[in-house]
């Protein structure tokens, strides 16, 4: 049996029914991508310490509390 029958046998076993299998999947795969963003992404410690000494840089020279 070649993928494209057992693909079109689960899907029509199935039934337009939303199953545990189609949802674990979302779940797994919304789960990835949030812990690739979180490694990779704008959330990263990495990017986070570069955003803080850029702005450190930035605003040094000002300080609306010195007269």
């Amino acid at each position: 049996m070649n993928i494209s029958n057992e693909v079109g046998f689960f899907v029509a076993s199935e039934n337009g029914a939303v199953s545990v299998d189609w949802v674990v999947l979302a779940a797994a795969g919304a789960g990835l991508a949030i812990s690739v963003l979180a490694t990779v992404g704008p959330f990263s410690s990495e990017a986070h310490s570069k955003r803080v000494s850029h702005v450190a840089a930035h605003t040094s020279a000002y300080n609306p509390t010195f007269p």
